[in-house]
């Protein structure tokens, strides 16, 4: 099947979206966001899910944003995107908080047990009781909340990849959409591969030393609070 110039060089800006959104998931504060909530995580497939809802808001938000300002015109106000920075900024602090709190405050300790396929699984264990259907709605309430988190990323910067749709020179509407549908598929793969990445090293730390697990706790608290400095000093 032969293409003509035109569909060659669609497919070809839809590859860079995809491709750009992969880059756009590296930045700083995205990684930082994700890999807080990944240490509070309970086990791998968790952690791929938080990355995966983080970057489904990311995702969602910049379509819905992309929706008014490519089809209806409508602006962005700056206010707006000022209000989500400082929501990243707030957030990154918070986590970053609740991190070093985790680690020198609350009483836990590593619970290692053993599956009937003899496969170790190692977690953090909290003294007290908690049920299954709590725990499930422990789960459930992360996932929302990496959501709504991924949803502010994506508003406080949409304002820059919307920008890059007239330097593509994407005048169809419809291939605008495209373009940020495979710029936000590649932030979700970016994402599920950071995640997988990241709860495997918790992992492997885990299965290493308790104290090294808490040091990389430390670590990412310490480099969230500071990214969080960070993103307020440059919107104020």
């Amino acid at each position: 099947m032969n293409l003509s110039v035109d569909q060659v060089s669609v497919n070809l800006v839809l590859i860079i979206g995809f491709l750009t959104g992969m880059l756009h998931a590296t930045d700083a504060d995205h990684l930082l966001t994700v890999s807080s909530l990944a240490t509070t995580a309970n086990g791998r497939w968790q952690a791929l899910m938080i990355a995966c809802c983080w970057a489904a808001g990311h995702g969602l938000m910049l379509m819905v944003i992309g929706f008014l300002v490519i089809q209806l015109n409508w602006s962005i106000p700056e206010h707006m995107s000022t209000f989500a920075e400082l929501g990243v900024a707030a957030f990154l602090f918070m986590m970053g908080g609740y991190l070093f709190y985790s680690v020198l405050l609350k009483k836990q300790h590593l619970h290692i047990h053993q599956h009937e396929d003899q496969r170790l699984h190692v977690h953090w264990h909290a003294h007290r009781e908690q049920t299954q259907p709590r725990q499930q709605v422990h789960r459930h309430q992360h996932d929302k909340k990496s959501f709504v988190i991924g949803g502010f990323h994506g508003l406080a910067g949409s304002a820059p990849v919307l920008a890059l749709i007239p330097a593509l020179r994407l005048e169809n509407g419809l291939e605008a959409l495209n373009y940020l549908f495979m710029f936000s598929l590649g932030v979700i793969v970016a994402m599920l591969l950071c995640g997988g990445f990241f709860s495997g090293a918790l992992n492997l730390a885990l299965n290493r030393s308790e104290k090294l697990y808490k040091v990389i706790q430390c670590c990412v608290g310490s480099a969230a609070m500071i990214c969080g400095g960070l993103v307020l000093s440059t919107t104020l």
